[in-house]
């Protein structure tokens, strides 16, 4: 069951930008409870940084945010090349590290980054409401993942407008930011502890 009252716009940014575009919006989702699985993951803060896989928290949706362009001109961004994520919580260990992070909201801020909080893989969706026909999204990039770190710095509050395959226009005020969502690189361990499996995977 996916929430559609509690979300999280993701406003992603690093240079260089390639899809500036591209933005997801993460809903709170409900999902039988797995048994506790271990992944390693590379990605800009570390390699082999080890992480114990919890339970399905969120599913972030591709999403289309309303834009003014230097034109004058304004509109909702199309999305280019992005997949569906579900995401799991996960503890490990703090990556300690100092950034700067700036985004169409925000200029360039000190931010600290700390212990990962999700760990997200693309996924297939399949999507019917009130008897239509199912659309399955299929992925796009199965070896891309996304790790959530939870981040200190200043708070801003911005009011945006956005719409997706779950809301045909939505206004609402964002907080923070409080993750930091980075590329990952993922490996399967074979229990929680030990023994690398393959890379990439669901």
């Amino acid at each position: 069951m996916i929430k559609s009252n509690s979300l999280l716009l993701c406003i992603c940014r690093s240079p260089p930008i390639s899809h500036a575009e591209n933005h997801l919006v993460l809903y709170s989702l409900r999902h039988p409870k797995v048994s506790n699985r271990g992944v390693e993951v590379d990605n800009q803060f570390g390699k082999e940084q080890r992480l114990k896989v919890g339970r399905a928290v969120g599913l972030f949706v591709p999403s289309q945010k309303f834009v003014t362009y230097s034109d004058g001109s304004s509109g909702f961004a199309p999305t280019t090349d992005l997949d569906h994520f579900k995401c799991y919580s996960v503890k490990g260990e703090s990556v300690k590290q100092m950034v700067q992070l700036g985004d169409e909201l925000i200029k360039m801020t000190p931010a600290g980054v700390y212990a990962p909080s999700m760990l997200c893989n693309p996924v297939v969706k399949v999507h019917a409401t009130d008897g239509s026909t199912a659309v399955r999204t299929n992925i796009q990039n199965p070896d891309d993942h996304l790790v959530c770190y939870k981040v200190r710095m200043a708070q801003s509050t911005h009011e945006v407008m956005f719409h997706n395959q779950f809301e045909p226009e939505r206004t609402t005020v964002i907080e923070g930011p409080n993750l930091l969502c980075v590329p990952s690189l993922k490996r399967h361990l074979t229990d929680g502890n030990g023994g690398k499996g393959g890379r990439g995977g669901g």
